[in-house]
């Protein structure tokens, strides 16, 4: 029977072992580094990101839709058309003169009419006074008077209406201006059943404003408001 030193062998072993032992430590130690890196970037990446959507939530928070100070009517109508606005251009050099113009306003056009015969006479007035107060909101007013005339008895009518609502002005590509009145009132939904009465404007001055049908409305300043 022979016998084997095994002093040598063990120390082989033992140096294996320990070599096998250090490799594993070391790569565990790689894979440990390279994983706190990656979670780190990944967090450096969150943290980016979220920075990015905080502020981007600050901006939209704090974005106006509209120009600051606009008024209450001029904000109303904007909302209500939403985008359905086509080419109206509200906020263009020419609507901002404009709007500045009507604003505290008021126009008045009347119209008169007469025929007479032998058997009687008979008049028809009437009268459109437009206030367009600063808060945007306006208020449209229409006075009718009828006389009638006959030998032995006559007859007086009279008529007022008055319509409250928001007004806007806005410029068209083409140069033109509108005004645009909106309102709920049953005499306007009648006729517009979207409340909207746009009102083209072929010029205006200090003195009058000319309407697209080339009516005449003459320019006075609203007192205490």
């Amino acid at each position: 029977m022979y016998y084997i030193n095994a002093a040598p062998l063990k120390a082989t072993l033992v140096i294996i072992l320990f070599t096998i032992m250090s490799c594993g430590a070391q790569e565990k130690e790689e894979v440990i580094a390279s994983k706190t890196h990656n979670q780190s970037a990944n967090e450096l990446t969150v943290a980016k990101t979220n920075k990015k959507l905080r502020k981007s939530q600050n901006m939209k928070a704090n974005q106006k839709p509209y120009p600051e100070n606009l008024a209450e009517g001029h904000e109303a109508i904007r909302k209500i058309l939403g985008d359905d606005i086509g080419q109206m251009q509200f906020d263009s050099d020419k609507a901002k003169a404009f709007r500045q113009y009507l604003s505290n306003a008021s126009f008045y056009t009347s119209k008169n009419e007469f025929s007479g015969g032998v058997t009687g006479t008979g008049s028809a007035n009437s009268s459109t006074n437009v206030l367009f107060y600063q808060n945007g909101t306006f208020l449209h007013i229409t006075t009718s008077w009828i006389s009638i005339s006959v030998p032995g008895m006559g007859s007086f009518d009279k008529d007022e209406q008055k319509i409250p609502g928001y007004w806007e002005v806005a410029s068209l590509p083409d140069g033109t201006l509108l005004v645009i009145f909106y309102s709920q009132h049953p005499e306007v939904l009648q006729e517009f059943p979207n409340g909207f009465m746009p009102f083209p404007i072929k010029g205006y001055d200090q003195q009058y404003l000319i309407s697209a049908d080339n009516e005449r409305y003459e320019k006075s300043m609203i007192n205490n408001y």
